[in-house]
């Protein structure tokens, strides 16, 4: 009897954040169990910690019925599972004990019981666990109490080497018994996986390391999910003595790598933050542990969506840089233990050692590659130095001057931005194109060297095959160039056999512009434009040969991208973990990546840190300068005033005078159209949106602070909204006077004090308050009462000359006076990015920092120069945010109603990265609003949807088609899960159809799809609401088609919008090609939608933006064969928001910056750089009209009369940027003979001699060049002239 088996029975049951694999370590303790004279039997469940993991019934009916001990752990967050296992406690008349200690207060057993079970866990390890598993017996009477030993203590932290069964807790012990090993290496990794003994990833690592000769310092750690902190862990085993002990860390990525620490915005920051103490890299080791190597190379995303919020987003908080991929399941059960995968582990030590490299290396030394951006598809050679709101020329002038000052190799060094682009030009270093051939780069010096074929050919065998036979396919074969013609022979850019490098070496400087990524050769039309036939074509064997020069002949140690933004992170490949044969991998090579941002675009950075591998040095946006009211408009304000007097006083005759007069001042000022009637209250309401615009002044210059009146512009922006700490300053200098601020904003046409309009004294209230902050720029951030008395001098002033009194001394101007006085040194620290760019090129870490917009009042963003960030996605959208999107869809449907007396049944949304990252998910919201669905929070964070009643809702829920852009669906796919969980939700509720428009299209849609499809996927592809482009393409094409000039009519541009846009996404889907659906959803659009957040980015800044909102108008009005009517929301003010159309918004943009002269002053400042950005907002306008027809006449004569017949900027344009200038007039003239513009007969004769004129310009430019080039002609090329395109092309028209 005493060798009796005792057998036990025990249900565990963990859900667990990160990479536990514990449940094969409790499945080996329990076999184990057999040798100590026991049999367990373990029914153990780890289900995945997303969504509401609730144990299985199976598993409950064996707890409830058999077990003779219940175990169990999991975040305490997860609120369903407390109220299951707290039920469970007081319900088993058996031992039910918690194994976490956040729920140590759910058991029922004894403290010491409960410290005992919760040890156990906390220590760890095989062998705690198999004493902790025959312990259950002894509580559950089945074992003799006594048998099991206690809980073995074991360090939180401490070193581990694969050489040795030995841990160390002290460095210098470790690094006597390691010998010394120059340079050192951190390595950082969770000790889940050390007291697990699921090692093999980081043994790889270590390996790999010290196969290179270098040392590694591998050290595990309980700071991601125990009781130590990572930041005490980093200083005592990789700074010793007060010296950092490493060249450069890997770290495990997971969540935050060191301790959150809440800090108020604008708080100076910490001295103590350790990550700036080490002052390394920080490279992110990733760790898949549900995906094998196989499944991971299958799967387009590359990681699923916990994993990348929690590997790549939440890491990227704390400075984390390249996130790569190295270790995954072994696939050898639920609990599999993890395994390096191949490639991966030599790809992460290479990149590591280039950075140790760059660190070693003296500033004379090193090599480093400038890459200036281009918009070839608005001309090459009036783009170069692309960059949002930047002016690189300029910015890259004053980099080169701080590398020779700081003792970096350069040949020559410009004085400034123009002679640069000078020498750019001069030489033709640049991509050949329109204006430009190989032979004019090479004769004028433009090329940098020679790639040899063969050198080539080589290196291209190097590359994996399944890359290899992408570009062949596309490109033409390297082997077989003599075989080749047409653009694939133009693809290698060759002279003389040999490829060219366009670009200039200056020491050991090179700058270079980025070559082309979808075209090749001196044209722009639809046979050369590959990307426009097939979005996923590889870059062309040009590109390829100028990246692997910069590597391997120039030599480059790091490469710069300067400005916002290039095309390397757009190549195709994954969305995230690259593999070997994504191209963005393929393209950069080794070398360290650093990237010039602009901080307000947060959405799409994160897809250059997260497709290749960018360390980002944001910049600070140009200040937002207040739009003032022409002397034209101030007139017709003033006569507004005079006719609202005198509609007061009953005058009749004066007010039918007046309103002939405004009519014709109206007329004039373009806010009239020839055909309607002149409303005085619309008119004012047409002057305000105007006066309470704001325009970006000019350009940013990289490390250059803001001064004066432009520094009082940028504060006077960030204290226009109210804060949580502060109201908007306008409110409090109106509160001074008495005045009631919301009702002046909700009704700025009635008039106010001193006969004055609302309106004007808002407009007056802005003035003051900048006149008051230039006033106190000089001030100490503590000087607040100093401020105030300042500011009283400039109220009196106000008063008198506005014959007011001030009635009130509140505290809450003297509040935002206090605010202004710390911003300030915060936006004078813009010299910071210069500082961090140069510490970039040193190999040191760059501080990480918030993102967003600036203009909400987000100063948290400030000071730049840092490794920007992003948002957490489960926190979108936020409680805030929801409340704004459900006021954007009530106003929306208001306005519908108006016009068509109905709800509408379905909305066309497009939704923007810009929504969540910048204003925290308020199109979300409104999407979620319109399905009729709720987001429900838990500490902040969307852990579920819930229906809202049709009686609270008081409308039908209204079915939505969401029109998704490639950076939302790489940035956050969070979003597309969310709207997709909130449709099928809708779709499943038993309520009347007439109530229900989502129900009632996925009931008749199923039944056309019933005959062809089973019922799970007629239903699923009946749901499908979410449509994106393929993974690793970006754009709908039809910004590109419009370009190319490669298209005749709307059903083309159609065409090109159903081919590349038509991926599905959803729970649980990725990138379904779904042509049908998206033709059948955009057959019922009857109205589309597009919303931006302010005016630090509008509609004409990018040609994606027309791209994607109006290809998807165009498509919606081809599919149903309808016009459809189109809105645009305005969030500037999210407690005001707006809902206007988008012929009205395009028109206020035509107003306030396209067209108004303070704006094209603020451009010209910036010569060659300034001509290029106003020529491609020209040409964005040409594509809203070629996609919507919403651009009225007047714009384009307004874009004629401004830029090519007025002589002073003719004149502009020739001597800096007369490239930009054919672009415009190209543009002008294709508008006109498409029937876009039905431009003035006189107009148009100036036009047509203009042109020409600029043509000679050119022309003479180029001198004697050979090759052939297109010049200004344009060809109309499209898909039924280019076998492969035209059939794709007619599949798509056959089902229009």
């Amino acid at each position: 009897m005493g060798h009796e088996t005792k057998r036990i029975k025990i249900a565990g049951f963990r859900v667990i954040y990160g990479p536990s694999t514990i449940g094969r370590i409790y499945e080996q303790s329990a076999e184990k169990s057999t040798s100590r004279g026991m049999t367990i039997d373990l029914r153990y469940c780890q289900p995945a910690a997303a969504g509401v993991p609730l144990p299985p019934s199976q598993w409950l009916d064996f707890a409830r019925e058999e077990a003779d001990a219940v175990f169990f752990g999991f975040p305490s967050d997860f609120k369903a599972l407390g109220e299951l296992f707290g039920n469970l406690t007081k319900e088993l008349d058996k031992p039910v004990i918690p194994v976490t200690p956040e729920l140590a207060a759910m058991g029922t057993l004894p403290p010491d019981i409960i410290e005992r079970a919760l040890n156990y866990h906390v220590y760890g390890g095989k062998e705690n666990i198999e004493q902790f598993l025959s312990w259950l017996g002894e509580l559950a009477g089945n074992v003799p109490a006594g048998t099991s030993n206690g809980p073995k203590d074991l360090p939180r932290a401490g070193i581990y080497h694969p050489g040795t069964d030995r841990y160390f807790t002290d460095l210098e012990d470790y690094l006597t018994w390691y010998k010394k090993r120059e340079p050192l290496v951190g390595l950082l990794f969770p000790r889940t996986f050390w007291v697990e003994e699921n090692l093999a990833a980081f043994n790889a690592i270590v390996h790999e390391i010290e196969s290179r000769g270098a040392g590694v310092i591998p050290v595990f750690s309980d700071g991601w999910f125990g009781q130590v902190k990572n930041d005490d862990v980093i200083r005592q085993f990789f700074i010793h003595d007060h010296r950092v002990r490493i060249e450069a860390l890997v770290s495990y990525s997971a969540f935050f790598l060191k301790s959150r620490q809440k800090q108020a915005a604008i708080e100076r920051e910490a001295t103590t933050d350790v990550l700036k103490q080490l002052n390394v890299p920080i490279l992110k080791m990733i760790h898949a542990a549900r995906q094998t190597e196989e499944q991971w190379r299958a799967e387009p995303q590359g990681l699923n969506l916990p994993q990348v919020i929690i590997s790549i987003t939440l890491p990227e908080f704390d400075g984390l840089i390249e996130p790569i991929l190295v270790g995954g399941s072994d696939g050898t059960g639920d609990y599999a233990p993890a395994k390096p995968l191949a490639g991966q582990v030599p790809y992460l030590v290479d990149r590591l050692m280039q950075w140790i490299a760059l660190r070693h290396k003296t500033n004379a030394e090193r090599k480093v590659a400038f890459v200036l951006l281009n918009s070839p598809c608005k001309s090459v050679e009036a783009t170069v130095g692309t960059a949002f709101g930047l002016d690189s020329l300029e910015s890259m002038a004053r980099i080169m001057q701080k590398m020779q000052a700081a003792g970096y190799r350069l040949d020559w060094v410009p004085e400034n931005g123009r002679e640069l682009i000078d020498e750019i030009m001069g030489r033709k270093a640049l991509p050949d194109f329109r204006w430009t051939t190989i032979d004019e780069i090479v004769s004028k010096g433009g090329a940098a060297d020679f790639v040899p074929l063969e050198t080539y050919r080589q290196w291209f065998a190097t590359l994996p095959p399944d890359a290899r036979e992408k570009v062949s396919a596309a490109w033409g074969d390297p082997d077989a160039t003599r075989q080749l013609s047409g653009v694939q022979k133009l693809s290698f850019g060759l002279h003389e056999g040999k490829i060219v490098i366009s670009g200039i070496k200056n020491g050991n400087v090179f700058i270079g512009v980025q070559p082309k990524r979808g075209c090749a050769g001196s044209r722009c039309d639809g046979e050369v434009c590959k990307i426009l036939h097939d979005p996923e074509v590889p870059p062309p064997h040009q590109w390829l040969a100028w990246h692997q020069w910069l590597e391997n002949d120039f030599g480059a140690d790091v490469v710069v991208h300067v400005g916002t933004h290039g095309v390397l992170e757009l190549l195709p490949g994954k969305t995230t973990a690259l593999t070997e044969s994504c191209f963005p991998r393929i393209s950069l090579g080794k070398a360290p990546h650093l990237y010039i941002y602009n901080l307000t675009n947060p959405m799409e950075a994160v897809v250059a840190k997260r497709r290749s591998n960018a360390v980002i040095t944001d910049h600070m946006p140009p200040v937002l300068a207040t739009m003032r009211l022409s002397d034209d408009l101030a007139d017709l304000e003033e006569l507004l005033e005079d006719y609202q007097k005198a509609a007061q006083l009953k005058e009749k005759a004066r007010t039918a005078a007046l309103l002939t007069q405004i009519e014709e001042k109206a007329r004039a000022a373009k806010l009239l159209p020839e055909d309607k009637a002149a409303d005085p209250d619309v008119l004012h309401e047409k002057l305000t949106l105007l006066r309470e615009s704001q325009f970006r002044d000019g350009l940013h210059i990289f490390g250059q602070a803001p001064e004066g009146e432009g520094l009082a512009e940028m504060l006077n922006t960030v204290l226009k909204l109210d804060q949580p700490d502060c109201p908007a300053l306008r409110r409090a200098l109106a509160e001074q006077f008495g005045w009631n601020f919301d009702a002046m904003q909700e009704a700025p046409e009635q008039t106010a004090v001193a006969g004055a309009t609302n309106g004007k004294r808002m407009d007056d209230l802005d003035r003051l308050g900048c006149d008051m902050i230039l006033d106190i720029l000089d001030m100490p951030p503590d000087a607040a009462d100093e401020a105030m008395e300042r500011a009283q001098k400039h109220l009196t002033d106000f008063t008198q000359r506005c014959h007011l009194s001030v009635l009130n001394n509140s505290d809450s101007l003297q509040t935002v006076l206090a605010k202004a006085l710390r911003i300030i040194p915060l936006v004078c620290r813009t010299t910071d990015e210069m500082k961090n760019l140069l510490c970039g090129f040193n190999g040191e870490f760059i501080e990480p920092g918030a993102s967003g917009a600036l203009a909400r009042g987000k100063v948290e963003v400030l000071p730049t120069g840092r490794n920007l960030y992003s948002i957490d996605p489960w926190r979108m959208p936020t409680a805030a945010a929801w409340a704004v999107g459900k006021r954007l869809a009530d106003d929306l449907f208001a306005r519908y109603i108006e016009d068509e007396g109905a709800y509408p049944e379905t909305v066309g949304l497009t939704l923007r990265a810009m929504d969540p990252y910048r204003s925290d998910g308020e199109m979300l919201g409104q999407i979620l609003y319109t399905l009729g669905v709720e987001p429900v929070w838990s500490a902040g964070r969307v852990i579920r949807l819930t229906p809202i009643a049709l009686e609270t809702l008081g409308r039908p829920r209204i079915d939505c088609t969401v029109n998704l852009s490639s950076m939302l669906r790489d940035g956050m796919p969070r979003a597309f899960e969310l709207i997709d969980q909130a449709v099928q939700m809708t779709a499943e509720l038993d309520e009347p159809v007439e109530q229900n428009y989502v129900r009632k299209h996925v009931l008749e849609r199923e039944a056309e799809l019933a005959g062809e499809h089973d019922a799970q996927d007629a239903r699923r592809l009946a749901t499908l609401r979410i449509f994106s482009a393929a993974p690793g393409t970006y754009g709908t094409g039809v910004e590109t088609a419009i370009a190319a000039s490669a298209w005749q009519d709307e059903k083309d541009l159609a065409g090109v919008y159903f081919q590349n846009a038509s991926y599905a996404y959803g729970q649980d889907l990725y990138a379904r090609k779904a042509v049908d659906e998206l033709i059948h959803n955009c057959s019922r659009v009857t109205i589309t939608f597009e919303k931006f957040d302010s005016d630090e980015i509008d509609l004409l800044d990018c040609c994606h933006i027309n791209g994607w909102h109006g290809g998807f108008t165009n498509a919606a009005e081809v599919a149903s064969g309808k016009k459809v009517k189109t809105l645009y929301g305005d969030t500037s003010d999210p407690n005001r928001p707006a809902i206007r159309t988008l012929n009205e918004e395009l028109s206020r943009i035509a107003h306030t910056r396209l067209l108004n002269p303070a704006w094209i002053e603020g451009k010209k400042r910036h010569g060659y750089k300034g001509a290029g950005d106003i020529s491609s907002r020209a040409n964005h306008m040409y594509g809203w009209q070629a996609t919507t027809k919403q651009v009225d006449n007047w714009v384009f004569d307004g874009i004629a009369e401004k830029f090519l017949i007025d002589e002073e900027n003719r004149q502009f344009f020739e001597e800096n940027n007369p490239w930009a200038l054919e672009e415009i007039g190209r543009r002008l003239l294709e508008a006109e003979s498409r029937g876009l513009w039905k431009a003035d007969p006189e107009i148009m004769e100036q036009l047509k001699e203009i042109y020409l004129e600029i043509e000679g310009w050119l022309e003479d430019r180029m001198g004697d060049v050979t090759g052939d080039f297109q010049g200004g002609a344009v060809d109309i090329i499209t898909s039924a002239d280019i076998p492969g395109w035209k059939e794709k092309m007619e599949e798509v028209y056959a089902k229009l």
